[in-house]
């Protein structure tokens, strides 16, 4: 539960305020509107979880729920640093499809994790664990982005976040070690 708790706080320290930061990004760009252009960050984002919960949970079936795991981590701090650092609209809305990359490989191979350490007798209680961490730390990523973006600025909190989020692989081989395995 805690990592689940730190993935998603991480993951959503931005949520609350994407379409705000895309209306201050917004260029003219294919003919859109500024009200169509500020919501396809998190369409985008949707869009590629989507995407990889597939190709997560084949390769997490393969080859174990730490490669997708790990490399979604990765990726999805890379999102963060890349919207930190994101010069214009259109490299905020890449940032976002590389962090639902790593967001939806992270979030089925945790699923996979619970799936390989339990058995008939305590699965549903490994899963209402994994998502009690998931909701908690989504609605308190939400609440403390929303709150620090007030404070210090969108573009810093996209930085947070990827601190949050590269965290999470240090503490994944401190103290899920015992569960990596192919």
């Amino acid at each position: 539960r805690p990592a689940a708790f730190l993935f998603l706080f991480g993951v959503d320290i931005g949520i609350s305020f994407i379409p705000l930061y895309m209306e201050d990004l917004y260029q003219p760009m294919f003919g859109l509107s500024r009200d169509m252009a500020m919501g396809i960050p998190i369409s985008v984002r949707v869009l590629f979880t989507g995407i990889s919960i597939f190709w997560g949970g084949s390769w997490g079936d393969k080859r174990g729920w730490h490669e997708p795991f790990l490399t979604g981590l990765f990726l999805t701090g890379a999102g963060f640093i890349y919207a930190w650092l994101a010069p214009d609209a259109l490299n905020f809305i890449l940032s976002q499809a590389a962090l639902g990359l790593g967001y939806g490989l992270s979030l089925i191979a945790a699923q996979l994790f619970i799936i390989a350490h339990t058995d008939h007798s305590n699965r549903a209680t490994g899963l209402a664990q994994f998502w009690a961490g998931i909701y908690a730390g989504s609605i308190c990523g939400g609440a403390a982005g929303a709150m620090l973006a007030e404070r210090i600025g969108y573009r810093q909190v996209f930085l947070i976040g990827a601190i949050v989020l590269f965290l999470v692989i240090p503490y994944t081989f401190i103290f899920m070690r015992a569960g990596i395995r192919k």
